[in-house]
């Protein structure tokens, strides 16, 4: 497979044995990182938490989708699967299968799957937090070279390049998604005029978001020839806010491509669907 680059798109070498992804909880943004790579590697996607399955099947209905509750996680995936993908770091991630792979004598191979590359992290610790990492997706060389920056590189013991996998995937799947995005989405408009979408992160150590400031201020300015989309993010506390002729709150929408193709103008903060807009105009 040839992603938008030209470059052969990578599938998991085959040391990895059978490999599974996971979702553990309701972290909803990891959800648009990690089901594309299921799709596209054809591997199962494990979730701990129930709500999360019509999501998955909504908006990623080729994915095969396994239930295993959180305190079943250790003995079912170490005795049934080699690799384990998932968006959490492995200090995480360990503790729940340290006492089903020390009885079972077998060790995980634990990938850790990044969730946007954004401007985050340069005044935080956030990077540093992958030092325990033994083995990692990676974007490109701009993320290596801040892993390096960051002390969280020279302990990898194998990385794997997997580029912008979800603009790839959203090409595979291109037309299902403008049908999906049209009905759930722009139809509800009452006009076709010009989208701006608005996508605000959420407030994290680094003051991050602009969403507490600026909503109020963008609502009210708002001029009539132009539909607003506000796609916050998942972390983001909201308040309880009415939709108008011109104006929609989109708490719920997991891809992000299927937005910004279609959108006409993009506003947010310092995070990775800036780039993603970029990338795709």
């Amino acid at each position: 497979m040839d992603d938008n680059d030209g470059k052969k798109f990578p599938l998991p070498p085959p040391s990895w044995g059978k490999g599974v992804l996971l979702l553990c909880g309701r972290d909803i943004h990891h959800l648009d990182h990690l089901a594309p790579l299921a799709s596209l590697w054809n591997s199962p996607l494990i979730i701990t938490d129930l709500t999360l399955k019509p999501l998955v099947e909504t908006y990623y209905p080729d994915v095969k989708i396994h239930f295993v509750p959180e305190y079943a996680l250790g003995e079912t995936l170490v005795t049934s699967c080699d690799t384990l993908i998932s968006c959490l770091p492995r200090a995480l991630l360990s503790p729940l299968f340290f006492l089903a792979e020390t009885i079972h004598q077998k060790t995980l191979r634990k990938v850790w799957c990044p969730h946007g590359n954004s401007d985050k992290g340069h005044a935080s610790q956030l990077m540093e937090g992958l030092i325990e990492e033994k083995n990692l997706l990676f974007y490109g060389n701009q993320m290596v070279e801040f892993l390096k920056e960051k002390g969280a590189y020279n302990q990898l013991e194998e990385t794997l390049w997997v580029g912008n996998y979800r603009r790839y995937h959203y090409s595979q799947w291109a037309k299902f998604y403008r049908q999906l995005v049209e009905k759930q989405v722009f139809s509800k408009f009452k006009t076709r005029q010009p989208i701006l979408l608005y996508a605000p992160t959420w407030e994290d150590g680094e003051n991050s978001s602009s969403y507490a400031n600026s909503l109020q201020p963008l609502t009210d300015a708002l001029p009539s020839h132009w539909n607003l989309l506000i796609k916050p993010h998942y972390n983001l506390t909201l308040s309880t806010q009415e939709n108008r002729d011109n104006l929609l709150f989109l708490p719920t929408f997991p891809p992000i491509y299927p937005l910004i193709q279609s959108v006409d103008a993009y506003l947010g903060d310092m995070s990775s669907i800036g780039y993603d807009f970029l990338t795709a105009k």
